[in-house]
């Protein structure tokens, strides 16, 4: 095929595929004749590969890299070198290799840039020494990246990738421990306005919470907004070590009302919390906790009473308010109160539809809920309530 006229993907995905040693060159010339026959390449092989570099040299103006391999990632580090001109996606998955310096350094020692690329995205699960990661001083390697993501481990020692990108930079995620929070703030990487286009911010802590920076959930969750006050923003496990969040705490999160998805896994939340989270994110769509409680019932208000109750003291709220995964703990039972909980929910949030479990607990849950919609006191709103017997099947996408 004509360079110019690279329009095919190749997928390679072998799994734990053993091969002899001498078959091992043969499948490395396969794969180079492949790659230079395309512009997209998807490699996902556990094995051991291994190109010389007049083959490396052959495969040029690749848009589209994606790779998840066990070891030594220098190979596609040189690949994704040698089409920086062109590439447009990286996507960099490796159990082991953590060290990206083949990705800014060529291998004569000068920095490379890639003019077009859009995305980045590299998670790697080695273990990494804070004090010994790579820095790149005056490297502009990403001058127009837009989504950029760290699943693993910030792999720089310095704010390289953050470099020529602030006008461009829309989407942002990454783990946050110390010497990230660190580096974040002795870069001023989010200093105010830096960020115009940033639209989409989502934090993972790497632990607990981080000592002499959050002391508390709510802190944390002020430093994830502070980054785009004008976007919204995905925080992902603010529960504290505990798995409970009081009454303080839940009041101080609701003054932060740019967040549109709010995950606690291990936070199992009253159902009062829940509405006053609901009531006080007015962008909120998504909320992802442990298994709700119930109590307490308000005084003189009995359980066959709380669908009125609720209608009349919280109805409508939470307009944008959609989806409740419930996330299963080592000691998660599906009770009457958890699909009561659910039910309360339904009626006074107007959008609200499903309420999505794990698919262990999914049926009888989903059991439980007809048996409760069925009941004499739930008939009336069974117009409403028969949308989470619909949705309750659904099995999630994670939108995190």
């Amino acid at each position: 095929m004509a360079p110019g006229n690279k329009e095919v993907m190749v997928v390679v995905k072998l799994g734990r595929v053993s091969m002899p040693q001498h078959l091992q060159q043969h499948f490395c010339d396969l794969l180079i004749q492949l790659y230079q026959s395309v512009d997209s390449i998807v490699h996902q092989y556990n094995g051991p590969v291994a190109f010389s570099e007049s083959q490396l040299a052959s495969v040029s103006n690749l848009t589209f890299l994606n790779y998840f391999i066990r070891g030594d990632s220098k190979y596609f580090l040189a690949l994704a070198r040698k089409s920086a001109s062109t590439l447009q996606l990286l996507s960099m998955k490796s159990l082991l290799d953590t060290d990206l310096t083949g990705l800014i350094r060529d291998e004569n020692g000068n920095y490379v840039r890639y003019p077009f690329l859009k995305t980045l995205w590299q998670a790697a699960w080695g273990k990494v020494d804070a004090s010994r990661l790579p820095v790149f001083p005056g490297a502009v390697p990403f001058p127009s990246l837009a989504s950029l993501s760290f699943k693993g481990s910030y792999p720089f020692g310095d704010d390289t990738v953050f470099r020529g990108n602030a006008a461009t930079l829309m989407s942002f995620d990454i783990k946050l421990d110390c010497s990230v929070v660190d580096l974040l703030r002795r870069y001023a990487v989010f200093a105010p306005g830096r960020h115009p286009k940033l639209q989409d911010v989502k934090l993972e802590l790497a632990g607990d919470l981080v000592p002499g920076y959050f002391s508390t959930t709510a802190d944390y969750m002020a430093y994830a907004l502070s980054i785009a006050p004008r976007a919204p923003v995905r925080i992902i496990d603010v529960s504290d070590s505990t798995g409970i969040i009081g009454e303080p705490e839940i009041m101080r999160i609701s003054d932060l009302s740019s967040i549109q998805i709010l995950t606690m896994p291990s936070t199992r939340l009253k159902l009062w919390q829940v509405v006053v989270l609901v009531k006080s994110l007015p962008l909120l769509t998504d909320l992802h906790s442990g298994y709700p409680k119930l109590e307490p019932i308000p005084a003189g208000v009995s359980k066959a009473d709380l669908p009125q109750y609720a209608i009349s003291e919280f109805a409508p709220m939470g307009k944008r308010f959609r989806c409740w995964l419930l996330v299963e703990g080592e000691d998660s039972v599906v009770s009457k109160e958890t699909v009561l909980c659910v039910i309360l929910l339904a009626l006074v949030c107007p959008s609200f539809d499903y309420a999505a479990l794990g698919k262990i607990r999914r049926e009888e849950f989903m059991r439980l809920l007809s048996e409760t919609i069925a009941k004499d006191e739930y008939k009336q709103f069974a117009p409403r309530l028969q949308r989470l017997l619909f949705y309750g099947w659904k099995d999630p996408q994670a939108s995190l």
